[in-house]
């Protein structure tokens, strides 16, 4: 009952939302900025879609390598492709994540490693998301409010934190399933646990995946920097400014999970967030779309990928 009632407010939040955001909007205007889009705009916001796919899925790559696991970067690639079309399908931000952990895990050594690795980059993936949203609130101080700066810098400690005290925490948890007859889920828990305290809390893991994660946010921007770029009233600079510093406060805020998949409150952030920087409402809801269609791109491919069965299993580490 809980989960339905959670589930009708999170439907009813998006409507809201969505509603506040079109009601914020000119849609002949908006259409005017998507139509205005180029052929060179349109192929790049594809290139970009796919390069930023292969640098989180490289990303990964690196944390299961640092996990002992011998694997190469196609076969997550497709994985993380399925994973854009679960976040997109299913009423959750997490959905994807799960399915590429199921994915992934039938092909390691140690099945466990797949989830640890998948909520590892996860949280540096936010934590980087938050520190640069920190920066672009401090960028825009004529108009950011303090508390959305605090909530940037506390949840990159809060997820820093995290990272710190999961060892015990799934080592408490393991220990508490055993104790309830639960002996499969106490044996997978110890297994991440280790994870995390072992080759995951080395500093070149945390500061590497960190890198990556960058990376990863460098790429995934440039697809909204290449929509913008022939705007002849704005800039270079105060476009780059808007996107790279700017955009990563509607994301990290959007994160939040009241709506479905973030719909409604990502668009109506963009707008809200990006007006500071200069950007008008047209704009910032055309570029919201832009960043929904990129998604679409990429789950649109994986949805190819979801019926073809994963890589032969290996021989699981019974040690």
């Amino acid at each position: 009952m809980r989960e339905r009632l959670w589930l009708a407010f999170k439907i009813v939040a998006t409507a809201a939302l969505l509603y506040f955001a079109l009601r914020s909007v000119d849609l002949g205007g908006v259409l005017g900025v998507l139509g205005a889009l180029d052929a060179v705009a349109i192929l790049s916001v594809v290139a970009l879609t796919f390069a930023a796919v292969g640098v989180s899925a490289f990303r990964w790559t690196r944390v299961l390598q640092r996990l002992g696991e011998d694997v190469t970067w196609a076969p997550l690639f497709g994985d993380t492709l399925v994973g854009m079309t679960y976040n997109l399908l299913l009423p959750t931000s997490v959905g994807g994540d799960v399915i590429r952990s199921v994915r992934c895990g039938a092909r390691l050594r140690v099945k466990e490693h797949a989830w640890a690795s998948v909520a590892f980059e996860r949280v540096m993936g936010l934590v980087s998301l938050a520190l640069v949203s920190a920066v672009g609130l401090l960028s825009a101080t004529a108009r950011a409010r303090g508390e959305l700066l605090l909530l940037s810098v506390g949840l990159a400690g809060g997820l820093v934190l995290a990272l710190l005290v999961a060892p015990g925490s799934l080592h408490l948890a393991a220990r508490i399933a055993g104790r309830i007859g639960l002996g499969g889920l106490s044996s997978t828990l110890h297994r991440m646990a280790d994870a995390f305290a072992g080759p995951l809390s080395t500093a070149g893991a945390r500061l590497e995946t960190f890198g990556w994660s960058l990376a990863y946010q460098l790429v995934s921007l440039a697809i909204l920097f290449a929509a913008g770029r022939g705007w002849a009233d704005v800039s270079t600079a105060e476009l780059a400014r808007a996107v790279f510093l700017g955009v990563p406060i509607a994301l990290v805020i959007s994160t939040a999970p009241i709506t479905i998949g973030g719909f409604g409150l990502r668009e109506s952030l963009f707008v809200t967030v990006l007006a500071p920087f200069g950007i008008a409402a047209d704009r910032a809801f055309a570029l919201s779309l832009v960043w929904l269609a990129s998604n679409l791109i990429g789950a649109t491919v994986g949805l190819g990928l979801t019926m073809t069965k994963p890589a032969e299993k290996v021989e699981p580490d019974e040690t």
